[in-house]
């Protein structure tokens, strides 16, 4: 049956596409569809880990970057969400630079319309490890 409703949908929309546009964001102009499929491809994260924190359960997903990504932030943001629903469990991501380079990516990833409407929030740690004092790291038990 869902088929039935998504079908019928789809041939609404494509009979006039703007008016779904103007109706989801005013002054949008509707441009071309679109191919609907999208890409589904294998991504292998880090390392990712099940923690507790605060009486939840939750993961820890880990990138160890060496040279400079200016896609980190998205990468970070598709690794997340796969790990999510592959878990169901929140999960909070983390990119460890192992060496200073010139195009380190920052928190947060934030999408917007070009009228200040933010899409997308995505907050993640970043940790620099040129800016760690040897001893703190030694004190960790890390090393």
């Amino acid at each position: 049956m869902a088929k039935v409703w998504d079908d019928s949908m789809k041939r609404l929309m494509s009979a006039n596409p703007q008016h779904f546009v103007s109706w989801v964001l005013k002054g949008a102009q509707y441009k071309r569809s679109l191919s609907t499929e999208l890409r589904n491809k294998v991504r292998e994260a880090d390392f990712l880990v099940e923690a507790t924190f605060n009486g939840e359960e939750i993961s820890i997903h880990f990138e160890f970057q060496s040279s400079d990504d200016e896609d980190m932030a998205e990468r970070l943001l598709e690794y997340n969400v796969d790990a999510t629903l592959e878990h169901k469990r929140r999960v909070l991501s983390c990119v460890i630079y192992l060496r200073k380079d010139s195009n380190i990516v920052e928190s947060p990833l934030e999408w917007k319309l070009p009228d200040g409407h933010v899409l997308l929030w995505f907050e993640f740690v970043v940790i620099k490890l040129w800016e760690i004092a040897a001893e703190e790291l030694m004190s960790t038990g890390l090393v």
